[in-house]
């Protein structure tokens, strides 16, 4: 990209455009029109190693697991460095998104109006003024919106199995 930006720079220069307007006008700055070109690849020689060392172990690895064991062998290089050259190798790891699930169909709940057939059942809790707590266990026929109410104050599951 940088370097398709120079040559287009220098074009405009050969044209007889300044240095200035050809750099404003193509978006880059003079002190990188200026600056020599160098390959990453040769520069970070010792972080891509040492990336590559980090992952040989476990491959799976996301960048600050990387960085942390980078650290703890001794490599001295900043986090900004390491998660430039580990973009660059195209080790960055694409986070997972959730699955989106189907839309599910509305469709109307049907009530039937025979007696047994459906059923509700909730659990409520309250407290008293005094502070004693109890708890209590609905039971509701949808068929005839008939309402039975256990009520207990420890309500243990055999009670429940029991009084139904």
């Amino acid at each position: 990209m940088t370097a398709e930006k120079r040559e287009c720079v220098s074009i405009l220069v050969d044209a007889g455009l300044s240095i200035v307007k050809a750099c404003l006008f193509v978006g880059i700055g003079r002190a990188t029109f200026y600056r020599p070109e160098r390959d990453w690849r040769k520069v970070d020689a010792a972080v891509i190693d040492a990336i590559n060392a980090v992952l040989e172990k476990s491959p799976r690895a996301d960048f600050w697991k990387c960085f942390g064991r980078m650290r703890f062998k001794g490599f001295p290089f900043n986090h900004k460095r390491v998660y430039r050259v580990y973009c660059q190798m195209g080790l960055n790891l694409r986070r997972r998104t959730k699955r989106v699930l189907p839309k599910r169909i509305a469709q109307p709940l049907e009530v039937l109006d025979q007696a047994n057939h459906q059923w509700a059942l909730d659990f409520m809790h309250d407290t008293l003024y005094c502070g004693k707590r109890f708890r209590t266990l609905n039971v509701v026929d949808k068929g005839r919106e008939s309402a039975s109410l256990l009520k207990s104050i420890r309500l243990c599951p055999l009670a429940v199995s029991y009084a139904c």
